[in-house]
């Protein structure tokens, strides 16, 4: 198996999301690796889409969702339409 190293992050624009994203940061500076992308979404609207067109244009391997229920079930279904389907964590 290929290694994970182009990865993306999908957060809730607030403290918990912030926070999620610093933390994926983190961990891939440890593994000298960059974040490939992120979206960012208003957790008061769950509209994701603004956030599937900035990820699918990074094209990543791996996305790590710092999200509620509803809008992740939203972004993966919507990054599915992309026709791209990197792994979802």
């Amino acid at each position: 198996a290929l290694p994970i190293c182009r990865i993306a992050v999908f957060y809730q624009d607030d403290a918990f999301g912030q926070t999620g994203l610093n933390g994926v940061e983190k961990a891939l500076q440890k593994r000298k690796l960059k974040l490939q992308g992120s979206g960012v979404y208003d957790k008061t609207k769950n509209d994701v889409s603004g956030a599937v067109k900035a990820i699918a244009a990074a094209n990543p391997q791996a996305v790590v969702m710092i999200s509620t229920y509803k809008p992740t079930a939203a972004f993966v279904k919507q990054m599915k339409q992309t026709g791209q389907i990197p792994q979802f964590f």
